[in-house]
């Protein structure tokens, strides 16, 4: 039941560069009920300049709340500060953690989550690959991987848990020997409005064929994911008993065409 809240972490006083290439960390570890950041004002870390994760779960992890956060970004919300690793990553059975409402940009990847028994996480409302505002993407990295993992949620049904996610042009949602996980209600490779957002914005989501009983989008309106702008294939699914319905390809929110190279 601890409260981190209102650092400048690995960055300078001002908030508008790494200190080094290797701070910038926090670790939760065997670690339960503990909130990072927070949705009041000024409550919001800033972790920059970490080549590592920035904030790392592990270790059954369980009931943290990392929200609110801005990872990788200086304090203007314009620029990038580069990171080699991961923004935020849960491995080795973290559960039932919720990382919502952040801004992460300029890391290898937004999110991961690894390793058998990380289960029952949400990843909501955030901005991987944008600036706060939403609109404007900051780099080409971001994007989400899961590799190993169960009954995950990325994004939902409603507009508040809709993730903005922009990545590497391959993949910027990736699935990975997962069983039971809800990819939902997304915008990806698309900004806040639902456009793509000029030649470094990317969309696609990927399972490989370790991919089990797994849905991407939904029956309704809100639960379907909005993919632009990627050089491969939107939506490439392998698998088995994979659900993917309701999901938009290839056509931004006014109703434009958007086409991929593949589909």
């Amino acid at each position: 039941h601890n409260c981190i809240q209102g650092n400048l972490i690995g960055a300078t006083i001002q908030g508008t560069a790494a200190l080094s290439a290797a701070n910038g960390v926090l670790g939760i570890t065997e670690a339960s009920y503990n909130t990072v950041g927070g949705r009041n004002p000024n409550e919001g870390n800033l972790l920059a300049g970490s080549n590592w994760q920035s904030i790392l779960l592990a270790n059954l992890a369980h009931g943290n709340q990392i929200v609110g956060n801005t990872i990788g970004v200086d304090v203007t919300g314009t620029k990038a500060i580069a990171l080699g690793g991961t923004g935020v990553g849960m491995e080795s059975g973290t559960y039932n953690n919720v990382v919502e409402a952040n801004t992460l940009a300029g890391a290898g990847y937004g999110v991961t989550l690894l390793v058998f028994g990380t289960s029952f996480n949400q990843v909501i409302g955030n901005r991987i690959g944008f600036d706060p505002s939403g609109r404007v993407v900051l780099g080409t990295s971001g994007g989400i991987v899961e590799e190993h993992t169960q009954f995950n949620r990325i994004g939902g049904s409603r507009q508040q848990d809709r993730n903005l996610i922009t990545g590497p042009p391959g993949a910027s949602v990736f699935l990975s020997v997962g069983l039971g996980e809800i990819i939902m209600g997304n915008n990806v490779g698309a900004n806040v409005d639902g456009v793509p957002v000029g030649s470094q914005s990317y969309g696609s989501l990927s399972l490989t064929s370790g991919a089990r009983r797994c849905t991407i989008g939904g029956a309704t309106g809100p639960e379907g994911n909005l993919i632009l702008g990627t050089p491969n294939d939107g939506i490439n699914a392998s698998g088995k008993h994979n659900l993917v319905q309701g999901n938009v390809v290839g056509i931004d929110s006014q109703g434009t065409p958007r086409p991929n190279q593949n589909g």
